[in-house]
């Protein structure tokens, strides 16, 4: 019997639980949109549990081999930051 691939069932498996993630994430933040979740406190626990969720998505899109760059990142940030100090 051959044995699994371990890196395409992995890179199958990211993509789904992600899938499944992102339409819960969704559901999560409708609640605001829809006013279902409409006190301040509880917004911010909200975007602060999808903001988590999503920084989870990132590092394991990163993890099966998404092509993401820190430091192309970084120096749009910086860009950004000089472009603001200029027109002050």
């Amino acid at each position: 019997m051959t044995e699994p691939r371990e890196w395409p069932n992995q890179c199958a498996n990211v993509r789904d639980d992600l899938a499944e993630l992102l339409k819960f994430e969704i559901v999560k933040l409708e609640k605001i949109t829809t006013n279902q979740v409409n006190d301040e406190e509880s917004m911010e626990s909200l975007v602060a549990e999808v903001i988590h969720d999503l920084n989870l998505m990132h590092r394991s899109l990163e993890r099966v081999g998404a092509a993401t760059d820190p430091i192309i990142e970084l120096n749009q940030k910086a860009s950004q930051i000089k472009f603001a100090y200029q027109g002050a």
